[in-house]
């Protein structure tokens, strides 16, 4: 499990480019492409894909490699885009971009 965690870290390395004592700043001022627009709901699915690995590892000792886990919030992103208003549908858009790009600094296709 620690080379999941080390992995994810490494796909959300483009977007924490802030050095240690002032990365909370990113959660209030996003970088990596990810509009401010609803950035908290942005910051609510990755945090809610991560609980769900998280309990899938300890529960039923089914891992999930970062790779995964950036497929699953691309997957969740989408399924949320359906239920946002028109005007914001491109919010959700640039996430799927944002973990396809994270994807794809892992390797991942």
């Amino acid at each position: 499990m620690t080379s999941f965690w080390m992995d994810a870290w490494r796909g959300m390395k483009r977007w924490q480019t802030l050095t240690r004592p002032y990365y909370l700043n990113s959660c209030y001022h996003p970088t990596g492409g990810v509009p401010p627009d609803e950035f908290s709901a942005f910051i609510a699915l990755v945090c809610w894909q991560l609980w769900k690995a998280r309990n899938t590892a300890i529960l039923r000792q089914e891992f999930m490699n970062a790779n995964q886990l950036l497929a699953s919030c691309t997957a969740t992103a989408e399924h949320w885009r359906a239920r946002m208003k028109p005007s914001k549908k491109h919010i959700a858009d640039a996430w799927c971009q944002f973990f396809e790009m994270a994807r794809q600094g892992l390797g991942g296709s």
